[in-house]
């Protein structure tokens, strides 16, 4: 029987990405790695990401490349095909993809898209991330294949996504979070990954605490500890004139980077229908916690 492919249009929503690719560095921040290879292990947790096939000097997979993917598991998750059509097969024309994303139309663009596709066939992780509930010690290429094809002088990509993202689609809850619609406003690579970290583990809370070589390791281990913490410092001093991570800010002390969520609080308003009723609705005022701009951190957002 021949496999279903969801067809992607143009995204109206904020973008998805996966609790895996936050939490650990599996993009690198520019294309200057080439095919350096990532060795990463913590708290039993071990990755490896290499480059397989690389006679075309073809580099790692970058989180401009991430984008590709995003665009795909946001309209996926939206639609719940993962879960009520079993489709992992996803289409989508690279014009639709370019004006989602932001980025031109012009030639060098949609070379740019079949670029990012090869190097994410062509990077190899090796891990043993438990990945909806199984922890196996395996090897997967970040999109499993893909093929091109024009029609009517539309580009065309067929994605098949790898089991290593769908599982974390259709885990219960979802490993699955909604970004800062300003996301892709982001345009440097460092700033990008920073979000994502300060996403994924301060999320709804208020602080999170992280020492920075923990940090640094997670976000781009391949940069000197020195530098890593000199660029902590510029950003924590333009924090303040210029939101650069929305509503999360950065503050260093010594070896400790703390993460604040500045979210404003959601307010309720409480109903005034006798002594019994405010009662009620100020001992679930009392309950509640601040919530940021989505939902907490575990779960699709």
């Amino acid at each position: 029987m021949k496999n279903k492919v969801f067809h992607c249009t143009r995204l109206a929503r904020a973008l998805k990405s996966d609790l895996f690719s936050m939490e650990y560095p599996i993009f690198v921040l520019d294309g200057k790695a080439k095919d350096s290879p990532l060795k990463y292990e913590h708290n039993g947790i071990s990755i490896e990401v290499t480059v397989k096939e690389n006679d075309q000097g073809i580099g790692r997979a970058t989180i401009k490349d991430k984008e590709i993917l995003m665009f795909c598991l946001t309209q996926m998750m939206n639609k719940n095909v993962f879960e009520t059509e079993k489709m992992f097969m996803v289409s989508f024309t690279v014009y639709d993809f370019l004006k989602s994303v932001g980025r031109g139309v012009s030639g060098a663009n949609y070379q740019q898209v079949f670029d990012g596709l090869k190097r994410l066939s062509h990077t190899y992780v090796l891990t043993n991330h438990l990945f909806n509930g199984r922890r196996n010690y395996n090897s997967f290429s970040l999109i499993d294949k893909y093929e091109v094809s024009e029609t009517l002088g539309y580009s065309t990509i067929t994605i098949t996504l790898g089991s290593w993202l769908t599982r974390q689609a259709t885990d219960n809850p979802p490993k699955i979070l909604t970004l800062q619609p300003g996301y892709l406003n982001l345009k440097r690579p460092f700033e990008r990954r920073l979000y994502e970290l300060c996403r994924k583990f301060c999320g709804s809370k208020k602080n999170f605490e992280i020492s920075i070589d923990n940090f640094r390791r997670r976000m781009t281990p391949d940069t000197p500890k020195k530098e890593f913490k000199r660029l902590i410092k510029a950003i924590c001093q333009v924090q303040d004139k210029d939101s650069l991570l929305f509503n999360y800010t950065l503050s260093l002390e010594d070896q400790l980077i703390k993460i604040s969520n500045n979210a404003p609080a959601v307010v309720v308003p409480i109903k005034r229908e006798g002594a019994a009723s405010m009662k009620r609705e100020l001992k679930r005022l009392d309950r509640m916690v601040t919530l940021p701009y989505v939902k907490a951190s575990k779960g699709c957002g």
